[in-house]
């Protein structure tokens, strides 16, 4: 069976980014294989880190990443 990746990368736009993920999540349920997805946070300051934190946590293959800067 297949192994599909996604990573998705937001700073700042909880809202669409939530959308892309629905969007995903619905893709990777027709899907035979595993489906991971990635979702990387380039260090927003609006609610993103936790939606994607709830995200991450409601089904297994879901990961995150905070990305700061200097």
């Amino acid at each position: 069976m297949p192994r599909i990746a996604v990573a998705v990368c937001s700073r700042d736009r909880v809202e669409l980014l939530e959308q892309a993920l629905a969007s995903i999540d619905v893709a990777a349920r027709r899907v035979a294989g595993e489906v991971e997805v990635a979702a990387i946070d380039n260090g927003s300051s609006d609610a993103t880190p936790a939606m994607l934190a709830r995200w991450r946590d409601a089904a297994p293959g879901r990961a995150t990443m905070r990305l700061t800067g200097t």
